[in-house]
């Protein structure tokens, strides 16, 4: 099983987009086990506030679904880990140390993947062994990922 650490942008687009989308297939990856993500209560935090912004009303006007109903889905979607005493005083991302976290969950669940579009993450490319990519870098090179090569 491939283990894989999102970001709280991917994680809400992909629960708000259409099927097609690259975001959306990685979660389709993960309602149909071919993928176990993983996050913290630091990402969890993050995903339920930026699901109660303004900018994301529209959706809950149009959709069937509510930020409460979004929230209980990134619930049964991702593992929460505890990140305590991981990378402690390291600091990766240097444009926002905040996405540090994203590495520490990855060393904790044992991850080898972080998915982002954050540009400040993305700089960081590889982190000892785990790869910063983009949802569509991830979905190109997923059936050599699932075979055991990375990228």
């Amino acid at each position: 099983m491939i283990k894989i650490v999102p970001d709280a942008n991917l994680l809400l687009s992909g629960m708000l987009s259409h099927s097609q989308s690259r975001t959306r297939q990685i979660l389709n990856l993960a309602l149909a086990k071919k993928v176990v993500m993983y996050g913290s209560k630091e990402t969890y935090d993050e995903f339920c506030e930026k699901v109660m912004m303004p900018k994301f009303s529209k959706y809950w006007k149009k959709q069937i679904f509510t930020p409460e109903k979004i929230i209980l889905d990134y619930k049964a979607i991702v593992n929460i880990m505890d990140t305590k005493g991981i990378l402690e005083n390291v600091n990766v991302v240097k444009k926002d140390p905040d996405d540090d976290c994203y590495f520490k969950i990855a060393k904790s669940c044992g991850a080898k993947i972080i998915i982002t579009g954050d540009k400040a993450v993305l700089e960081v490319k590889k982190f000892e062994d785990i790869r910063v990519v983009e949802p569509s870098k991830f979905l190109d090179s997923f059936s050599k990922i699932n075979s055991g090569n990375l990228f």
